[in-house]
């Protein structure tokens, strides 16, 4: 069944694309490999890097189909555009993707001591390569004998000629070019994957490039031969159709000579399958890994979404999203976390009074001009409110990331850990890391505050348009709301730092 699988995927990523068409979507093939890989993803880290990339080629394809149906055929230039950008995506991506996936079944076969799933050359070639290597062992053993026979006359002569003098050096023997012995079907699939996704890329490129060279007789006359290429695009397509559909040929009987040899070895599959089971009942660092990672994730976007952009003192990505990333991180690491119901707990809150905020501030900024709040005795006590708001909500966000440190040490003291270092110093670099974590969060929570607090303080300003005078109010600490978003997405990118850092560093303590 597993074979079946991989020669379906084959066959959708064999077939040359005509522009961005593709005759057989590869999206499906991609989404056949991550279940495929989906075992060996758990057992060997290359693998699992395979399958992320076929994760992220999915995505990818699924892009090119919907351009597909959705770009005009007419429309030369955004063919050129789409053909250009996912031909060298492909090119890379697939490559990239079926190196790691022969390298991860080359570690699991050397694992398991199964060297048939390498694939090895046929018995025909081998037979063919015997073949040659007897008739190249036969030749040379002739030409050793001819050589060693011409040596002893050409000595007998210069000592005939000239009686005393030392003999000359030996020449050296040039023996024949060797035949190439055959390669295994890991190496051989490497190679042709290279060639065939290189040409398959620019099959689909170069004839796209042809209108490029377009133009219409404008009347003027020039010596020499105006030659219009595209008026042979269609030719080039066809041509390369034909190059790329050859190659595409050559790989797909490669690879599925390469899969057979996996997947119709019993002993490999029972052996990984057991592997697999084994790892899964008696083991759960794997587990365990996935489910940090995904948390940490989601902690990384919760506070890329504590950015403050407010415009008219409307945040922009309203600031209650974000509490809901840190409630999912509480609750997905749980076990590992040691049970934070009073984190839950707080970012709930949290996520009601930013709500609360988000919404008040949006009626009173419809309602009433905060730069006036100061000076009119109506609107003064809204603002006010906004204000008082505006400072718990910034409490309680303050409290969620000391309480977020807290487990964030836990992590680090209990499922981190590496080979160059010992544990307590990769506890005291995460220590530090979250410190400074925790300072720039209140520092970006404080300003959000003052921002707020500062836009009411303005001054006024007299200006005259078509000779009547007009009084403005411009806010007195105006460039606080560009400081306060530079400090955000500081907070934003040394947050993702220290978890991409953290993760990291559990990835190596599960590992296998």
């Amino acid at each position: 069944m597993m074979f079946i699988l991989a020669a379906v995927a084959t066959v959708t990523f064999f077939n040359p694309n005509i522009s961005i068409i593709d005759i057989f979507p590869d999206v499906i093939g991609c989404l056949i490999m991550v279940s495929l890989l989906k075992k060996p993803a758990d057992l060997a880290s290359r693998a699992a890097d395979a399958r992320s990339m076929f994760i992220k080629l999915s995505f990818v394809m699924a892009a090119k189909t919907a351009i597909m149906i959705l770009v005009k055929g007419d429309d030369k230039v955004m063919l050129l555009v789409f053909s250009l950008c996912f031909g060298i995506a492909e090119a890379l991506m697939y490559y990239n993707a079926f190196s790691r996936l022969i390298d991860g079944y080359s570690y699991l076969a050397q694992r398991f001591d199964e060297p048939a799933a390498f694939a090895f050359p046929s018995s025909k070639e081998l037979e063919k390569y015997n073949r040659k290597k007897a008739r190249y062992d036969a030749l040379c053993a002739k030409k050793i004998e001819r050589f060693n026979e011409n040596e002893a006359h050409r000595r007998e002569g210069f000592a005939s000629r000239k009686p005393g003098a030392p003999l000359p050096p030996p020449r050296e023997f040039r023996s024949p070019k060797p035949p190439r012995a055959p390669i295994d079907g890991a190496t051989k699939l490497s190679r042709v994957t290279r060639v065939f996704f290189i040409i398959r890329a620019a099959a689909t490129i170069l004839p796209e490039m042809s209108v490029l060279s377009s133009y219409e007789y404008s009347g003027d006359v020039k010596s020499g031969l105006n030659f219009n290429i595209a008026e042979f695009r269609g030719l080039l397509l066809g041509f390369g159709c034909i190059i790329s559909l050859v190659a595409g040929i050559i790989w797909l009987k490669t690879a599925l000579r390469y899969f057979k040899a996996i997947f119709k070895n019993s002993s490999f599959t029972s052996k990984l399958s057991a592997a697999y089971d084994e790892m899964r009942t008696t083991r759960g660092g794997i587990y365990v890994f996935r489910r940090l990672r995904f948390s940490l994730l989601l902690l990384g976007i919760g506070c890329v979404l504590s950015i403050n952009f407010a415009i008219n003192n409307i945040d922009i990505v309203p600031n209650f999203i974000s509490p809901l990333f840190f409630i999912a991180f509480f609750i997905i690491a749980k076990n590992e976390l040691g049970s934070p119901k009073k984190g839950i707990i707080v970012a709930s809150i949290s996520t009601a009074i930013s709500l609360a905020q988000w919404i008040y501030m949006f009626v009173f900024t419809n309602k009433h001009d905060i730069a006036r709040a100061l000076m009119e005795p109506k609107v003064y006590p809204y603002y006010i409110i906004a204000c008082v708001i505006t400072v718990i909500d910034s409490a309680f966000f303050i409290y969620i990331l000391y309480y977020t440190t807290k487990r964030l040490l836990i992590l680090a003291e209990h499922h981190t850990g590496t080979l160059e270092l010992s544990l307590a110093e990769t506890v005291a670099r995460f220590k530090r890391g979250c410190r400074r974590f925790f300072d720039f969060g209140v520092f970006t929570a404080l300003m959000s505050t003052l921002y707020v607090i500062f836009c009411g303080i303005t001054k006024e300003a007299v200006t005259q348009v078509d000779g009547v005078k007009y009084v403005i109010y411009i806010p007195v600490f105006e460039s606080v709301g560009m400081v306060t978003f530079g400090i955000s997405i500081l907070f934003a990118i040394y947050s993702a730092k220290l978890f991409a850092d953290l993760s990291d560093s559990i990835k190596l303590r599960y590992e296998l």
